[in-house]
């Protein structure tokens, strides 16, 4: 069988790490096709063009001079370890863990995710506010968050802590079974990138009573094992050239 050709659609300062990182850990050949950001923050009309949605990341495969395009990253996710994982390295071992890593690939793009975004743009929205309507603004943004985004996204934070604490004590750094599987890489932009790759920040956002790594311990410590794992890094470094733009 013919290998086919993967081309992931990255727009720039977007969640798309994680199938960067799925590639270098199936070792599978990829082409990474940047795409920058309108002034209003939007994806550019080349973009759209390959997929009514305008979303990213989106995944082109090529086979037999035919392209496929998939999107959403959960779905690309499972999508890739079903079908290209042939040795098994990232596929749940059991059909509870296999039932788990769906849970989890579902609830970091549909639950835990959604919150995170609301409040950026709230956060956004307060300096974006003509001049003179800055305070009402504020206001309005800050009672949104407080009355449902921040407590909702705290109970979410409350449960996969209980969740990777449970993993933990079973001698296991990761949220299913003890190797690395789709609930990690889905996790990896929530968790890491917007919650422990600035805890300061997120602790002042919060107006926490103390340092959010210190209510979360298990969380951060996933936060700084899993930043940790080789194939990320190397994700990492081929990313940075392509796109100076993209950290986590």
């Amino acid at each position: 069988m013919t290998q086919p050709k993967f081309i992931l659609h990255w727009l720039s300062q977007s969640r798309a790490h994680r199938i960067v990182w799925l590639f270098e850990e199936l070792d599978l050949p990829y082409e990474l096709k940047i795409y920058k950001r309108t002034k209003e923050y939007r994806s550019p009309p080349e973009l759209i063009k390959l997929h009514p949605l305008g979303r990213s990341p989106v995944l082109e495969i090529i086979e037999d001079n035919k392209s496929k395009y998939i999107i959403e990253s959960g779905h690309i996710i499972q999508y890739l370890i079903e079908k290209y994982d042939r040795d098994g390295k990232l596929v749940p071992i059991t059909d509870d863990e296999k039932e788990q890593v769906g849970f989890y690939l579902h609830f970091g793009e549909g639950t835990l995710q959604p919150d995170l975004v609301s409040l950026l743009v709230n956060n956004t929205a307060k300096h974006k506010a003509p001049w003179g309507f800055k305070f009402l603004a504020s206001q309005i943004t800050n009672g949104i968050n407080k009355g449902f985004y921040e407590p909702h996204l705290l109970t979410n934070l409350d449960f996969l802590e209980s969740k990777i604490k449970a993993q933990h004590e079973l001698g296991s750094k990761y949220f299913v079974g003890h190797k690395l599987s789709g609930a990690d890489l889905i996790l990896l932009f929530p968790i890491y990138a917007n919650i422990f790759s600035d805890p300061k920040r997120v602790s002042e956002m919060f107006k926490a009573s103390k340092p959010i790594e210190k209510i979360y311990p298990h969380l951060y410590q996933w936060s700084q094992d899993i930043i940790k794992e080789p194939k990320l890094i190397k994700a990492n470094e081929s990313i940075s050239t392509y796109d100076k733009e993209a950290k986590l």
